[in-house]
């Protein structure tokens, strides 16, 4: 593991973990809009057990929370402000 600085666009950043130059293990990611993700990375991509909370805009405060596979909502819930369930999704749909 190493925790090198890296050179990610502006108003980005991550905390955490580093391999090679690429995000992995655990860690969060936050964009310049408030977008959150925290949690799991392999080489880069968001992969594994994670949170990704919407930042400024329409779905301000919703949050996506379960299994991510090559970046998509895998397996996992969407839920509103108020933390009620709105959305499931098995292996990348929607149910």
């Amino acid at each position: 593991m190493e925790i090198p600085y890296a050179l990610l666009p502006k108003g980005q950043s991550h905390v955490r973990e580093f391999q090679h130059g690429q995000k992995h293990g655990l860690g969060t990611d936050t964009l310049a809009n408030g977008d959150e993700y925290v949690g799991e990375f392999d080489h880069g991509i968001k992969q594994g057990q994670g949170t990704f909370t919407f930042g400024e805009g329409e779905f301000e405060g919703e949050k996506f929370v379960g299994e991510f596979k090559d970046e998509k909502w895998w397996n996992g819930t969407v839920y509103d402000r108020e933390e009620n369930a709105l959305e499931t999704y098995s292996e990348g749909k929607p149910r």
